[in-house]
């Protein structure tokens, strides 16, 4: 199925921002006109009954982001995919003002989960993170993002976003990468969640492996992940 929002390759910093602004304002339009008036659902079923209601996304006028996407989406969809984008246009700001030497985005996938593979065409040089960023020297800014929207984890995004970018290999037993990547290396989540993330008695953190700094903290956090200072003396 196509996503709801295309990934974009190579494209200058403002362009790709405002090119997922635009596509979020559609589908978020769509989405208000779609819905009409939630209360029409009997109590009964109220919950069911939303959560399948059907968002259109009209063929005219749609950005070139969204053409590829279906027409029928589940609002429950809609809305978790626009947390998402959301988090990543907040990450973009932040970047512009903070990592200014970063100016293009290496790829970017608004709707889609890292562990989704990138195009074949690009797999060999592009690693699947949700957002890469590189400045004029090849440097890159990798950033994993997500709407975990409350201080729990429960099904441990942030362990899957680390393995992501490299610094775990397997999460069964939470093995480490053999090498610490060259990249910098960035979580985008909510405010909730990063307070959760900061306290030093978490894996990872307590023994020293790795080090999380906390960049922006508002609606959305954005947490860069750094080696720690015992990081050689952590198993692979």
């Amino acid at each position: 199925m196509p996503h709801l929002i295309d990934s974009i390759y190579d494209y200058k910093i403002l362009d790709g921002q405002a090119a997922i602004l635009k596509a979020h304002r559609f589908i978020v339009e769509s989405a208000k006109a779609s819905l009409g008036d939630l209360r029409r659902f009997p109590t009964e079923s109220w919950g069911q009954e939303v959560k399948r209601d059907k968002v259109l996304l009209p063929r005219e006028g749609r950005p070139s982001l969204v053409k590829n996407a279906a027409e029928e989406h589940s609002f429950a969809e809609i809305v978790n995919q626009c947390a998402n984008v959301e988090r990543l246009l907040d990450a973009l700001d932040w970047a512009q003002t903070h990592l200014r030497e970063f100016k293009t985005i290496k790829v970017c996938h608004p709707t889609t989960g890292s562990s989704k593979r990138v195009q074949e065409e690009h797999s060999s040089t592009i690693a699947d993170n949700d957002l890469i960023l590189v400045d004029d020297e090849g440097c890159e800014a990798r950033f994993e993002i997500s709407d975990v929207a409350s201080d729990r984890d429960g099904n441990r995004k942030e362990r899957k976003d680390l393995r992501s970018l490299g610094v775990f290999t397997d999460l069964k037993g939470l093995h480490y990468g053999k090498d610490w990547h060259p990249a910098r290396l960035f979580l985008v989540c909510s405010a909730e969640l990063s307070d959760s993330l900061m306290r030093r008695t978490r894996h990872g953190l307590q023994p020293g492996h790795l080090e999380y700094v906390r960049m922006m903290q508002g609606t959305t956090a954005i947490i860069e992940v750094l080696r720690g200072p015992n990081w050689s003396q952590r198993e692979h």
